[in-house]
């Protein structure tokens, strides 16, 4: 009896390979199915992420481009500024030149009607003055904004040429 126990064991256990060693191709064949379609889910996921890196990286150098034309741009505003303010300071100091020697002139009247005639002569000039100044100061104003803002148009000039192209793509 013995042997026949031996014999039968030896036949369940030969069974029981046969089952595992199936069994480990069941599971081989299906893992392998999950991981091909993983490896097909991969390639479009890593194909995103590295255009999502590409749209960062655009994007951050545009940022970096506008931030040059804002700083551009406040420069030459400043530098603008500067000149409109000396302006303005040279106006002012010729404007009260001018009214110093018009009191003077106005002091040495000996009549009224030599005092009426400085007086008018002196408020037609200060017109004049005043007019001529107030245009140089607004072609001034005209000039620094346009110059100033000349940077910041031809960024959002690219970066509108750029959308266009990545939108036409």
């Amino acid at each position: 009896m013995p042997a026949k126990k031996t014999r039968k064991t030896t036949k369940k256990a030969a069974k029981a390979t046969k089952k595992t060693a199936s069994a480990a191709k069941k599971t081989t064949r299906t893992t392998k199915k999950p991981t091909n379609t993983f490896f097909k889910m991969e390639n479009p996921m890593s194909k995103s992420n590295k255009s999502f890196d590409k749209i960062a990286q655009d994007a951050s150098a545009m940022g970096q481009e506008q931030m040059d034309a804002v700083m551009k741009s406040t420069q030459i505003f400043a530098k603008g500024m500067e000149d409109i303010m000396k302006a303005y300071m040279d106006l002012a100091q010729a404007s009260a030149a001018k009214s110093q020697e018009a009191a003077q002139s106005m002091m040495s009247c000996k009549t009224l009607n030599e005092f009426t005639e400085a007086q008018t002569k002196f408020a037609q000039s200060s017109f004049d003055e005043f007019m001529s100044g107030a245009t140089k100061m607004s072609e001034m104003g005209v000039k620094v904004a346009t110059d100033a803002m000349e940077p910041i148009n031809d960024q959002m000039g690219k970066a509108m040429k750029k959308a266009s192209d990545s939108m036409a793509a």
